[in-house]
Parts: C-alpha cells; structure tokens; sequence
C-alpha cells in the first residue's frame, strides 16, 4: 500500500503515486498518467521506445 493509503498491484506495486501529487495535480491522477504511461512502457523499463509504442498501437487496434 502507497503512502496515500492506495493498494497498488501488479506493476504499480512499488510505486508512489504522493510523491509525484502535488496541489495542481491530485494522487489520483497521477495513477491514470502512471497507467496511461505503462500501456506504452511495454519493456518495464522506464521509458517509451518506437518498438514499445508500436506494440502498444498494434495492442489498442485490436481492443478497440
């Protein structure tokens, strides 16, 4: 559990969603922005290549 009381699983597991929360953006939204950013960090790396996005675009076509 984060320091902001929210159970967190999977990747966000060991993520801190307060210490990226501040007055103009609330924890909340900090965990959509982390979820969006994890749909296109297909590696786990922490960082967004062309390979990743592609899979990633190729991944929400068939959603969708």
């Amino acid at each position: 559990m984060s320091k902001s009381g929210v159970k967190l699983t999977g990747r966000l597991a060991g993520f801190d969603p307060s210490a990226f929360a501040s007055e103009f953006v609330s924890v909340e939204e900090v965990l959509e922005i982390k979820k969006a950013f994890d749909l296109f960090d297909y590696d786990g790396g922490a960082s967004i290549d062309p390979k990743g996005t592609k899979k990633s675009y190729k991944r929400t076509q068939r959603i969708n």
